[in-house]
């Protein structure tokens, strides 16, 4: 399968200008960062929301068998049970319809789904699985599966079992089966019942399946490197994929999985960024914080090395004094001038842009709700690093706010966030609520009781006007009963929400 197809699902959770409401682990944030929810329904080919566990006998340990057998990511075929608190997700398959691009019918492709069977219990986070497999596939209101770990190399299908490949994720997905398997662009609802039950298929697509390996690749195009405008994967470099859609003009050459050995970035110009994407990738490298102060903020702005409105973000490994030790990625440059962290904004064009990295953290256009300006990218406590190391004259994050990291210690995402003592210090509808391991509160979406927003407001169950019991009937935080909860004022966000922004007037107060 089309490895586009795979990245483009991820890349519609690149939130520049709008973030998901949530509470979860990474919180739902945008600033170059791919939030990994994978809730594509594609069937995985290098993907990592799909597998199963290691062949029996390769891995070591506890992850090898007999001891995975009915374990999560183990085999179960007719007549093998799970063990308890484990579904088998049986073995099925068979001719799935095809639609070619130019909107002619074309012949069905043999599939089989779950090779082998799998076991897995309904996973939210990784923490429902075991040592041996991670939960992919989990989106909101929809669980995952627990699939087995492994670790991508260039030779074989990363000790995945039989039927299944290592993506670059570090999960097994489900192999690659044809050439034509790897020819699908999309999957589409032939009868328009709402269910999703054929592919959209390019089959003059150079992608071929490596039965070796179980991915999919193409030769690419002499020349091509990361950075380069692109309509399809092949006008990349060998086994490139070309990222597009909203934020990326003209397409987006990169290639995944360079931080493992055989899939190194070297390509002239090129940088591997561990940092931005929650997944390696090689990029169009630049150094960070080296533009002159002109290109720094405003229309037109740019990093040192990037084209016009994409930013240069540290690519998570780089000195300092490397060059390239950034990304260049899309960025929110705009004419704000003055720092507004805090204030309710309808996208990241209402927001901030020192060095592009103005976002609505929480947004949520499609639903109408506001969200709070943040800039992202911000090292510790000092006010104008964008790396270690690499200061720039403009605030990144002033002392009147709080650099927080909602990535992880791998994949760091810090964003400088409105941080507070009441709910008065947080905008309309954001709740002061303690979440930090060391005291003290962030402004947030969701309230926990009615002391933590701001004004009059009071903390409900979402979408009602009942007050809220955010602990459930059990007085146990963080069990099965607990309310979801809001402030009154959490709703639509005004049609010029920024303080800052070109077309303010009367109704633009910003809170």
């Amino acid at each position: 399968m089309n490895e586009r197809l795979v990245f483009n699902s991820i890349m519609a959770a690149l939130l520049i200008g709008g973030v998901a409401t949530g509470c979860d682990g990474d919180g739902g944030t945008d600033g170059g960062t791919i939030v990994l929810d994978d809730a594509d329904i594609d069937t995985g080919t290098g993907d990592d929301d799909s597998g199963t566990e290691p062949d029996t006998g390769v891995s070591t340990g506890m992850c090898t068998l007999p001891a995975r057998v009915g374990a999560p990511g183990g085999a179960c075929r007719s007549g093998t049970a799970c063990l308890p608190g484990n579904d088998c997700l049986e073995e099925g398959g068979g001719p799935v319809m095809t639609r070619n691009v130019d909107g002619t019918n074309g012949a069905p492709i043999m599939v089989t789904f779950n090779p082998g069977g799998v076991c897995s219990p309904a996973c939210e986070t990784d923490a429902d699985c075991d040592d041996c497999t991670s939960c992919v596939g989990a989106s909101a209101g929809d669980p995952g599966t627990c699939a087995s770990n492994c670790t991508p190399t260039a030779t074989d299908n990363g000790m995945c079992r039989d039927g299944y490949a290592c993506g670059f994720g570090g999960t097994c997905g489900l192999a690659c089966q044809s050439d034509d398997f790897c020819k699908i662009q999309d999957v589409i609802d032939f009868d328009g019942d709402g269910t999703l039950d054929g592919y959209l298929i390019d089959p003059d697509s150079p992608q071929a399946c490596d039965t070796t390996t179980g991915r999919c690749g193409h030769p690419g195009t002499a020349g091509a490197v990361a950075g380069d405008n692109c309509e399809n994967d092949w006008d990349c470099e060998a086994n490139g994929i070309c990222i597009t859609g909203e934020g990326w003009p003209g397409g987006y050459c990169a290639r995944l999985g360079c931080e493992y050995p055989g899939f190194e970035c070297d390509g002239a110009g090129e940088t591997c960024d561990v940092g931005n994407f929650g997944i390696s990738i090689c990029t169009q490298g630049c150094q960070v914080g080296a533009e002159d102060a002109s290109a720094q903020a405003g229309v037109g702005g740019g990093g040192a090395g990037c084209p016009t409105e994409f930013g240069c973000f540290w690519n998570g490994t780089g000195a300092a004094d490397a060059n390239p030790n950034g990304s260049c990625i899309p960025a929110e440059y705009n004419d704000i001038a003055a720092p507004n962290i805090g204030t309710r904004c309808a996208n990241s064009g209402d927001c901030y842009s020192p060095l592009g990295r103005g976002r609505c953290l929480f947004a949520d256009e499609e639903e109408g709700l506001a969200g709070y300006c943040v800039v992202s990218g911000c090292v510790g406590m000092e006010v104008r690093q964008v790396m270690p190391g690499v200061a720039v004259d403009v605030d990144i994050c002033p002392e009147t706010a709080l650099c927080v990291n909602f990535g992880s210690a791998d994949a760091p995402n810090p964003l400088c966030v409105q941080n507070c003592d009441t709910g008065d210090d947080c905008p309309t509808g954001f709740a002061c609520a303690n979440l930090l391991s060391g005291g003290g509160g962030l402004c947030w979406p969701n309230c926990f009781e009615a002391d933590d927003c701001p004004g009059s407001e009071m903390c409900v169950t979402q979408g009602t006007t009942r007050a809220c019991d955010a602990d459930g009937p059990d007085n146990m935080p963080n069990t099965d009963d607990d309310e979801i909860c809001e402030c009154t004022g959490r709703g639509a966000a005004p049609p010029d929400s920024g303080v800052m922004d070109t077309d303010a007037g009367a109704g633009d107060a910003g809170v």
